[in-house]
This record gives C-alpha cells, structure tokens and sequence, in this order.
C-alpha cells in the first residue's frame, strides 16, 4: 500500500465528515467494497446458523391449517428486524413492524420497516427499496424459498448495513413485505403484491404515531430485488430490469448505469426487459404514480426450483453467492448515489478493515 493511502486512511479515520470535498463515486467506491460473496452469504447463508429460514424443511408461506403464519416464518421476521435494528442504528434511524393485517384467508400479516433519515429529506427526498420474505410452493407441501425471495431479502439487509454507516440527505426506507405471493389481481389483469400495497395506500398510518412521518409525495422512486441468487446456466450473469409500466424513464436509465458501474456485470449483460405487474415494485406505481422498477435474474422464468420444495440453500450449487452480490453492488450504487452520501462513520476507514475487509461486525455483537 502506497503511504499516502495510508496518511490518508489514518486522517479519515478520526473524522466523520472529511476536511475536504469528496466526489460521489469515492464514496460509492468504498460503500461497494462492503459487499462481498462472504458477507452476502453471512446472512442469506450463514454456517452455524439459519437467519432467513430458507433451508430444505423450512417454509415461509402461510400455514395450511390455521392459514396464519408458520414458526419458520415468525422466527424468519423476528430476525429480519433485529438485523436491521443492528443497521440502523443513528438518532432519527427507526425500525418497526406494521400493525397486523390480514389479506382473504391469511392471517397475521406484517412488513418490516426500516428508515434512514436523510439530512434533507425535504429537498433530496424519499427512495424505497422493497423486498419481499413470503414464500411460496406450488404443491402448498414446503417453501422455503431461497432465491424466491430471501435473496431479495439479503440484498436490501446488505444495503442497510452499508448505508447504515453512512449519512445521506435522502431518505431511505427499506421494506421488506409480507404478502407478495398471495396478492390479487386487478380487473386489467395486474397482480398486486399486497404488502406493498398495504404500505403504499396506508403511508400515513402504517408508521407508529411515535415516529416521524413519512410524506409519500417526496419519494422518488421504488426499487423491488426478487429472485436474484439463480444464475442461469444457460444465462450467465444476466439481469433483467422492468419497469411498472412507466416507460423507459429516468428512473431505468439511472439503475441501469449504476448497474454497469458497481456490478462487475458486462454492459450488454443488464438488460431492460419491459414492464412487469407482477412483483413487490408494481403497487408504487400503479397506486401513487411513483416510478418503480424490479430487479430481478434474467433466468427466473426457467430456474427449474421456482415455487418448489426444492427452492432452498440446501441445495448444492444452486445458490450462486457471488452473482448475487454484485446485483447488490449496483442497488447500492444507485441508492448511495441519489440519496447523496455526505460522509461515512469513522469505521469504515480504519486501516485494519482496508486490510482484512471484516464487514459483519454486527453478527458478533448480535450473538454474543
């Protein structure tokens, strides 16, 4: 390592906030080096322990009986929150559970919430990220749902680690919804993912009256992750990006460029796949005009696991940990960059972490 790499390193690391002006994509640059195949794997996958109950056996979908939800899937949302809760840890940061909910016949539905509050939320506004942690099997046996949807899940937890070390002036919510699976369709055909439209159409009063309010006429734009740990064989490191209906905006160019950036991912290999109705980014759009988009494994329509018993981390091979987080790369990339990190805990920087890259800490504090 170069000495001034070093001098400057020692000099950040005792300041929250840099002396200096620092560009956008040097703060991206470091925020990217968090993710890796390790840490991804650490909680989508961890060795010791299951976190997101995704393993052969488990099952996240509504129970058959009492229509509530399983214990795997309890246990599953329970951890879910205490991560975040590790993630979002400054001042204005909150972490909830929405009130119960039902939706037709399942019982005992809830979102978990997460909310990094930017400095400036009035002029940089609000992004969401959503995810959802329902699963689904077809033969309505066992769900455990591995890529479908705890890899999703994994992304949005892997992007609030990250963005929890640091301060932005917009405002970040990360959602991560019941009832994705069990949705409804709309007379045109649409199918709504109920947990997202649950949230959406009761802004105001799915947040506790104890915290601060969220006004949804400053959200910028809604990003949904489902299924992104499958890499096709016969689609190598390919991605699909939809958007809701939208068009190609803005919203798709950004993600996409950002995508190429912080991925790792060819340019041809991210692909801009049309409009999809069928995923947890579709209620935003569809119910608030706010411009959506889903992010998704371009092979999600052959992975021959989908809504099966199979669709576990169990699995030998099927899981692919380092295409997965270079998908997370890009979503971080471009929620680092439009929320406009201003600086980056102390931590982040310190010398040792540059050389032995340790970027679970929380795990270690959360199971002591």
């Amino acid at each position: 390592m170069k000495t001034t790499n070093i001098i400057l390193t020692l000099c950040l690391s005792f300041s929250l906030t840099p002396a200096f002006a620092l560009s956008p994509d040097f703060y991206v640059q470091w925020l990217a080096k968090e993710i890796t195949p390790e840490s991804y794997q650490a909680i989508m996958n961890p060795s010791n322990e299951t976190l997101l109950y995704n393993r052969t056996g488990d099952s996240r979908m509504f129970d058959q009986t009492t229509f509530g939800p399983t214990q795997a899937k309890l246990a599953s949302r329970a951890n879910i929150e205490r991560i975040l809760r590790n993630y979002l840890t400054n001042a204005n940061d909150s972490v909830y559970l929405t009130s119960l909910y039902d939706w037709n016949k399942c019982k005992g539905l809830r979102n978990i919430i997460g909310i990094k509050r930017g400095t400036d939320e009035a002029h940089a506004g609000i992004y969401i990220l959503t995810a959802h942690y329902d699963s689904m099997d077809r033969n309505n046996v066992c769900a455990p749902g591995a890529d479908d949807n705890s890899s999703g899940v994994t992304a949005i937890l892997e992007v609030a680690r990250v963005i929890g070390l640091t301060s932005t002036k917009a405002t970040v919510v990360f959602i991560i919804a019941d009832c994705e699976e069990t949705g409804y369709k709309m007379p045109d055909g649409a199918y709504m993912a109920y947990g997202d439209d649950f949230f959406i159409t009761n802004f105001l009063v799915a947040i506790p009256a104890n915290q601060q309010q969220l006004n949804p006429k400053l959200v910028r734009a809604a990003i949904g992750v489902d299924m992104i740990s499958y890499n096709s064989p016969a689609e190598r490191d390919c991605v699909y990006l939809y958007d809701a209906g939208q068009g190609f905006d803005a919203l798709m160019t950004d993600i996409r460029q950002e995508m190429r950036r912080w991925s790792g991912f060819a340019a041809e290999n991210i692909l801009l796949a049309g409009s999809n109705n069928k995923s947890d980014h579709y209620p935003y759009f569809r119910q608030k005009g706010i411009p959506s988009a889903l992010i998704i494994e371009k092979g999600f329509l052959t992975n021959p696991n989908y809504h099966t018993a199979n669709d576990s981390v169990s699995i030998a091979g099927y899981i692919d940990y380092e295409y997965a987080a270079k998908i997370t790369k890009g979503v971080l990339g471009y929620i680092a960059r439009h929320a406009d990190v201003t600086s980056i805990e102390p931590g982040i920087w310190r010398l040792e972490n540059l050389i032995n890259r340790n970027p679970l800490p929380v795990f270690q504090m959360m199971h002591e």
